[in-house]
């Protein structure tokens, strides 16, 4: 009988115990189709993006972070469509990618990884 009692009250910390983590991060699994992703926090604008980009082949590259929003997409222009909106200028996604910002994770497939960086002359 105490046995019984012992294992529902287990149960019960369990299912709270999941239900706080869930609570306290936001994912992206890596069996997860949709692999083109952005992290905002509670702000607005383009400070308020943390992250955006690609995470590579399914069942291989997973999120977790403890920002307030991650969105997830199937396509990359479906990402670039969001993240300008989220920035609110039309060409944010495009000079991020080209100009190698700190918040992409490559790869692109439309734009070119650094194009707009310029060498310096020797």
């Amino acid at each position: 009988m105490v046995v019984g009692y012992r294992k529902r009250r287990i149960r019960k910390r369990r299912i709270r115990k999941n239900r706080k983590r869930k609570k306290m991060s936001n994912h992206i699994d890596k069996d997860d189709p949709k692999r083109w992703f952005y992290v905002q926090d509670n702000g607005t604008g383009e400070t308020s993006l943390v992250l955006f980009g690609n995470l590579g082949e399914v069942d291989k590259g997973e999120l977790i972070t403890g920002q307030a929003i991650v969105m997830n997409y199937l396509t990359e222009q479906e990402l670039q469509t969001n993240v300008n909106t989220v920035a609110g200028n039309d060409e944010y996604y495009k000079d991020s990618v080209e100009t190698e910002s700190n918040k992409f994770m490559i790869p692109s497939g439309i734009y070119e990884y650094g194009a707009q960086i310029i060498e310096p002359e020797e």
